[in-house]
Order: structure tokens, then C-alpha cells, then sequence
């Protein structure tokens, strides 16, 4: 058995692995290594033979040297490396793992109230999913992300950034519902004092609506990205112009998952309203960089598979105490 040299060094986005002695033809191996969760290793690709430049672990921020005995023949099989860093990973000490800063982001809170959901009086362009119009009463107040997620904040704590639009201010796309609760899931690990979660349908709209009655919070030019203005693409979050209550693109630019499951409208007054237990598709709202103004108004539905992504589909999170 031969003898590996493993020198770790941080830098301010990788981990650079320098594998030393390599009993194969190759003499010095340099990995660099994103800090990405450890769940990643069994399935990672590490290439058919030596390592992957590109493999994505997680190991601690430590600048350390340690020898460990090579496992396995030339070259260096996938199957040896793996278990070569996963016994690099258990063999130093717990105090060094460090989890990635979590995604910083704005909450506005929102104060309980009443209001009519569903097609706005008036309007001519609703859809039958948005009748019959009825009253909404929240009794709890909550706190709704002042942006969309970006991508920034999704790449904080998730693996992989599949948005069609690349850009660390622009809001994460391409996400499906569950791919949704698994962040959730991360963010709430943290255990930092809050509990997150997508809106409900009816917080999102009371919202997305700010105290206003019409189709729309102001003129479309001036709150929204949407076909008519977006150069076919989204956009940074929070360019355009907040609603009343402080919120960027709650109208344009990516739709926004909320936890309901799609369900047709009742006329009588509803409490707190969560939506079914069950279903078959979840509810985005909000339109899109890509819609028409029909898309865009504050009433609109739309409906997706929980396990689809979209290009034109992101999020925003509620934030409550624990």
C-alpha cells in the first residue's frame, strides 16, 4: 500500500485538495472542491477513472496535512476515491465542519386583515378558476420576503442553479415544488430562531394585493416585468417599483409557488384558508416576465405539477418564530 499526502486549503469559494504520492502513474492530484452538502458524495460523478476537477463534497474549513493509505490499484477507481474522501471527512475532527452562511434576506411583516379574493370588481379578464370572488379573513399577522428568492440565495445552501437565466440578483428559476421544500428543509435546519415556509394562496394574494381593490397595483410599466417590457428574460429582483406594503414583483417577473393544492373557488367568507389536503397540482401566482397582462393581474391562478420546474417559476418564503 502506498501513502497519500492530503493538504486542505480554504479559499473564499472553494476547498483545494492536494492529493500527494499518488501510487499511479500521475504523481500529484490538485481537487477543487465547492462547498456543497456532504449528501451529495454517493451519487457525485467523479469520472470513470481519476478525479473529477469539478467533483462537489463538503469538507471543513481547515488548513491541515494528513497521510492515509491509498485504497485500490491504478488508476484510481471512482469507487476508491469516494470511499478515500469519505474516510478523509470522518477522520477529522466534528468541531471543524462548518455549514455555509445561510442566505441573508428581507422580510416585511404583515399585519392580519380582510379582503375580497379572487376577480376584482370589474374586471373583464378573469378566468372561471378566479370566481366566485369571496372574503379572505388572516387572523395572524406573518412575514413575507420583501423579494423573490435570487439565485444567490438559493446556491447558498442547494447543489445545483438549473435557472435558465444566469445571475447571482436574479430570481432563481426552474425550480420545482419539491426541489422548493428541500430548501425549505435546509433553511429550517439551521434552527435559527424562525420557521420558513411558501406563502398560502390567500396570504400570497392579501399580499400581492397591499390594501388595493383593482386588477393591478399601479400601472404595469412601473411595478412589473412582463412581455411587453422584459426583453423576453427576467430581471434583478427589486428594480421595478414596490406595492404599498413594501414588495418587489409580486406582479412579473417568475411566478411564485404557494403551498395550496389548486382548488375551485367557494363564495362563502373563508378563515385563514390553506387549501385542500390533497391534489394534483400546487398553485403559482403572480405571472411572469413572459405574460401578458391578463398574466399579471393580482387574481390570477395558475396551475403546475409538484414536481415540474418552469422557467418562469420561482418562489418567496414566509418567515414565522419557532
Amino acid at each position: 500500500m502506498g501513502r497519500l499526502t492530503v493538504d486542505i486549503r480554504r479559499g473564499a469559494a472553494f476547498l483545494t485538495v492536494k492529493l500527494s504520492n499518488v501510487p499511479c502513474p500521475i504523481s500529484n492530484v490538485v481537487v477543487k472542491l465547492p462547498t456543497d452538502p456532504l449528501t451529495n458524495l454517493a451519487g457525485s460523478s467523479l469520472g470513470s477513472n481519476c478525479v473529477n476537477p469539478e467533483a462537489k463534497f463538503r469538507l471543513p474549513s481547515i488548513h491541515t496535512q494528513l497521510s492515509f493509505s491509498t485504497l485500490g490499484v491504478c488508476p484510481m477507481t471512482t469507487a476508491a476515491v469516494r470511499v478515500f474522501l469519505l474516510c478523509l471527512c470522518s477522520a477529522l475532527p466534528a468541531t471543524a465542519q462548518e455549514d455555509p452562511a445561510a442566505p441573508a434576506m428581507e422580510f416585511v411583516t404583515l399585519k392580519p386583515g380582510t379582503f375580497r379574493m379572487g376577480c376584482s370588481e370589474g374586471d373583464k379578464l378573469c378566468d372561471p378558476d378566479e370566481n366566485p370572488p369571496h372574503q379572505v379573513r388572516l387572523t395572524k399577522s406573518f412575514a413575507l420576503a420583501k423579494y423573490e428568492v435570487t439565485q444567490a440565495q438559493w446556491s447558498a445552501l442547494m447543489p445545483d442553479n438549473q435557472s435558465r437565466f444566469q445571475g447571482p440578483t436574479l430570481p432563481v428559476e426552474n425550480v420545482s415544488f419539491d426541489q422548493v421544500q428541500e430548501f425549505l428543509k435546509r433553511m429550517n435546519d439551521r434552527k435559527d430562531g424562525f420557521t420558513y415556509r411558501l406563502p398560502t394562496e390567500a396570504e400570497w394574494e392579501y399580499a400581492a394585493r397591499a390594501g388595493t381593490t383593482g386588477a393591478n397595483t399601479g400601472p404595469l410599466s412601473d411595478i412589473a416585468w412582463y412581455m411587453e417590457n422584459s426583453g423576453g428574460k427576467s430581471h434583478p429582483v427589486g428594480e421595478k417599483k414596490p406595492n404599498a406594503w413594501g414588495l418587489y414583483d409580486m406582479e412579473g417577473n417568475v411566478y411564485e409557488w404557494t403551498q395550496d393544492w389548486f382548488f375551485d373557488y367557494e363564495e362563502d367568507p373563508q378563515t385563514d384558508p390553506k387549501g385542500p389536503e390533497t391534489g394534483y397540482e400546487r398553485v403559482p401566482r403572480g405571472g411572469s416576465w413572459e405574460s401578458t397582462p391578463k398574466g399579471v393581474r393580482t387574481s390570477n391562478r395558475n396551475q403546475l405539477e409538484p414536481d415540474a420546474g418552469n422557467y418562469n417559476v420561482g418562489f418567496r418564503l414566509v418567515r414565522e418564530p419557532a
